[in-house]
């Protein structure tokens, strides 16, 4: 599911960065972690700007409350999470999941 999520917002970087590159101002940083994987992408413009960080987001973090006993999983690909920003001037959206 995060992977769909990331696909999706590969594209919308790779859309913005056409739309920065037209105008001639932009600034795209990628992140990696130790296995060379895109872990943060941040992409500005004069226009607003996409960051992406696909650290283990906990459940506080989501203003949600951990369940008695339960313990987070971040050792397998199936178990991953991102935390999706979006600003265009006053506009913003932030996604986490």
């Amino acid at each position: 599911m995060v992977n769909n999520r990331l696909r999706g917002v590969t594209a919308l970087l790779a859309g913005l960065a056409f739309v920065a590159g037209v105008t001639g101002c932009f600034r795209v940083r990628v992140d990696k972690d130790a296995n060379g994987e895109d872990k943060n992408v941040q992409v500005d413009t004069p226009f607003g700007g996409v960051h992406v960080n696909t650290n283990q987001t906990s459940a506080s973090d989501l203003g949600l409350p951990a369940y008695p006993g339960a313990h987070q999983v971040s050792d397998d690909d199936k178990h991953k999470s991102a935390d999706v920003h979006l600003g265009f001037g006053e506009w913003e959206l932030r996604v986490r999941g």
